[in-house]
């Protein structure tokens, strides 16, 4: 039985009890081999206190947990960023000196115990610290990195990801995006693991029954058509450009609803956060904003809407709010860009990412207030479980 380790990029927990796209992918692959009995897996995560009553036969969670101090030194390390020096960047140091003592851990971690893989999940900063402990001939027999974005953001770490066993992209558009950038590359072993969500808590079966109870809870009138963004609040994400294509409807029955926080599961917010609901109130619109909200309680928030939409800047490389989306079959309007059109194929209506991306989304969004939305069936969906996502990894490890 092969034993593997899991690296999560240290931001949110695994189990996602605080949610996280790429920690819910890690979570389902740990349930799923808990029925199977494949692999013996160690998961490296951040420690969360409801992690007291999670116990797993085959998987075992070896946590970081922040001191005191270091979260002192966290916050006024982030305050210097965001405040003083008033960077854009500043989200990137909110976590500068758990970072680094979760890297110091990792390393003593890799030094001390045998693994067969050890798979790294989308946070490539961690691949140095890996190379250090293997040295490079194990290093390129044992490290997978698991790329769920089209985005190196650090050039420095393309020596160290040229050197894995193998690349794992979450679609075919990462896969080709990699090698048509960059040359180190070309001799690389891409294998593409496409994301999927746990479909029993996602079927279209299960909204109907909840939509008139929910829209009771969030003051919905039933006369109101409602527009859903459900993600994190930032800049790539065009949360601002929805709501100025949602000024621009001829409606005065029509609300977006706005579901995510600046920071996945963590109650801070970021001034882009902040410049949003200001502008939000200031001009009378009607958005709610809805903060995080977990996964367990998605559906509830699903059933509210009438159109999903997904309004990326950024080019997505698998996006499990469209793949929710698709399989509880709400219309959706999507950014024609990234991977989103090889999950979701036909099945949106897609606007051009451009000048006129602002006018385009209000147009779309404009045609499905006044009934011109028509669903088309989707041969592509890629909402196939838990238990296919197991079977593609196992065949890839």
């Amino acid at each position: 039985m092969k034993r593997l380790l899991f690296v999560t990029p240290g931001k949110l927990p695994v189990p996602a009890l605080k949610g996280g796209a790429v920690e819910t992918l890690i979570e389902m692959i740990v349930s799923e081999n808990e029925l199977n009995q494949t692999f013996e897996i160690d998961v490296f995560t951040l420690w969360d206190e409801q992690m007291h009553t999670i116990r797993y036969k085959h998987s075992n969670l070896i946590t970081v947990k922040s001191s005191i101090l270091t979260k002192v030194f966290d916050r006024l390390y982030f305050f210097y960023w965001e405040k003083i020096k008033k960077d854009w960047r500043a989200t990137f140091h909110r976590n500068h000196f758990r970072d680094k003592m979760y890297e110091k851990r990792l390393y003593k971690l890799i030094r001390e115990t045998n693994y067969d893989r050890i798979i790294v999940e989308n946070n490539m900063s961690l691949l140095k610290c890996i190379y250090d402990a293997l040295g490079q001939e194990a290093y390129s027999k044992a490290c997978d990195y698991h790329m769920h974005s089209a985005l190196i953001d650090n050039p420095m770490m393309i020596d160290y990801l040229s050197k894995c066993h193998q690349i794992i992209t979450v679609s075919d558009f990462v896969r080709k995006t990699m090698l048509s950038t960059y040359a180190e590359f070309s001799n690389v072993k891409f294998n593409v693991l496409m994301n999927t969500i746990d479909v029993s808590k996602f079927n279209s079966n299960s909204l109907a029954a909840i939509r008139e109870t929910s829209r009771q809870k969030y003051n919905i009138r039933n006369d109101e058509f409602v527009f859903l963004y459900s993600g994190r609040l930032s800049i790539e994400k065009g949360v601002k450009e929805l709501i100025a294509a949602f000024e621009k409807l001829d409606s005065n029955s029509v609300k977006l609803l706005i579901a995510g926080g600046s920071y996945s599961g963590d109650p801070a917010v970021s001034q882009y956060e902040i410049k949003l609901k200001k502008y939000c109130i200031e001009n009378g619109l009607n958005v709610k904003f809805l903060g995080f909200v977990s996964n367990g309680d998605m559906n509830s928030i699903y059933a509210l809407a009438d159109v999903l939409v997904i309004p990326s800047l950024a080019k997505e490389a698998g996006s499990l709010t469209a793949i929710e989306g698709i399989s509880l079959g709400i219309p959706m309007i999507v950014s024609n860009i990234g991977a989103l059109s090889e999950y979701l194929g036909e099945y949106p209506v897609y606007v051009e990412p451009g000048d006129d991306f602002v006018d385009g989304l209000a147009k779309a969004m404009q045609q499905c207030v006044n009934g011109g939305y028509s669903k088309k069936v989707n041969p592509h969906s890629h909402a196939l479980g838990s238990g296919w996502y197991f079977e593609q990894f196992k065949n890839i490890i």
